[in-house]
């Protein structure tokens, strides 16, 4: 594979696609990038980020994930310009805090499509553009170990990104890529004002903290990434509880934060 070396960041408009985008630019382990592709669909908020990453590395890609035309957007650019996709990012996603009955189906419909449909897309047609040595790290979140009742369907798409995460880490392995699925807990970004999340996330963690520990540990060969002691906890929990009792806590949490009946909203985390 000859291609010129790149990184490709979904979700690179705010939150921890725009850490992440910035994080690459500035690490020593990817000082040979020639681009990093910012995948997002708010334009003018991506070309200023583009514009301030270091050495004209910054490519805006404007492109709405949660439809086929926009996966397939990126897609087409990257069958067309044949890279060398050093690191990959899918950070692209959305939440929606509330009862699963009072859910919106157009947005329900949207959040599975971004969450599920095109990272599994993005990283399917990616993948044979990605040479030995490279990284593949997919965004989950520890919410996804476990039942999350009044976050039931978010949930359960980052439970699909953690199972996908882990299975494509023992198929390529031969290949020699790397998988890290990057499960934090609460981090301090738009993603839970959007959502409506009622009060505030006191242990939220920052997202320069989560991005950092994550490309540690993707270049770490590590399978998983948390962010601190309380998402690692719940990922031993997930082992230890019954699910019953898991979903029982987690919709405990959950119903003091969500919005009021029929106000259900949704947080798009660095669409």
């Amino acid at each position: 594979m000859t291609g010129r070396p790149i990184a490709i960041v979904t979700g690179a408009s705010a939150g921890l696609g725009e850490t992440f985008a910035r994080a690459i630019a500035a690490h020593p382990a990817f000082a040979d990038l020639a681009q990093i592709w910012l995948v997002a669909r708010r334009e003018q908020r991506l070309h200023a980020i583009a514009r301030e990453l270091p050495r004209g590395l910054g490519v805006p890609i404007t492109a709405d994930l949660a439809t086929p035309a926009g996966t397939e957007a990126v897609l087409a650019r990257v069958r067309d310009e044949r890279p060398a996709v050093r690191l990959f990012v899918a950070s692209a996603g959305v939440g929606h805090l509330g009862p699963f009955a009072d859910q919106d189906a157009e947005s329900l419909a949207r959040m599975l499509d971004l969450n599920i449909r095109a990272l599994s897309l993005l990283t399917h047609g990616i993948l044979p553009w990605m040479p030995r040595g490279s990284q593949l790290v997919l965004v989950a979140s520890a919410a996804g170990y476990v039942p999350s009742p009044y976050f039931a369907a978010y949930a359960a798409s980052k439970s699909f990104v953690i199972s996908l995460a882990y299975a494509l880490r023992e198929e390529l392995r031969p290949r020699g890529i790397d998988v890290c699925a990057v499960c934090p807990g609460p981090v301090a970004t738009e993603f839970f004002a959007l959502a409506g999340v009622r009060g505030p996330i006191s242990e939220a963690a920052t997202p320069e903290r989560v991005v950092a520990l994550a490309l540690r540990d993707a270049l770490a060969g590590r399978a998983v990434s948390h962010d601190g002691v309380a998402s690692a906890l719940v990922a031993l929990l997930a082992r230890a509880l019954p699910r019953r009792t898991l979903a029982w806590l987690a919709g405990r949490r959950n119903v003091r934060r969500s919005p009021a009946t029929g106000a259900t909203r949704g947080g798009r985390e660095g669409a």
